[in-house]
């Protein structure tokens, strides 16, 4: 199974870089644990309210063209803020 992960923090702050890297490996542990290859990583400091995140573009550029098959996150939350917007 090819796996990818996708991190996310709201700012550059020092505080919130620390959480961001403990979610890049608990994120790394999950893709290990259920033995899955991981092919993609997506980790940036973007706030959700806003779908001009970088490297959240090229997450759904790389959905849509399968480059994996799942993708593992902390919370709904980290893709996006609302779900109805990220459902659709």
């Amino acid at each position: 199974m090819r796996a990818a992960i996708y991190n996310r923090c709201s700012t550059d702050m020092e505080s919130q870089r620390l959480a961001l890297e403990t979610q890049v490996a608990e994120s790394r542990e999950i893709v290990a644990a259920m033995g899955w290859e991981l092919v993609m990583q997506y980790v940036e400091a973007e706030s959700a309210t806003t779908k001009n995140r970088p490297l959240y573009q090229k997450m759904l550029e790389d959905i849509s063209g399968h480059r994996f098959d799942v993708l593992v996150i902390k919370s709904i939350d980290r893709i996006n803020r609302n779900v109805r917007d990220f459902y659709f």
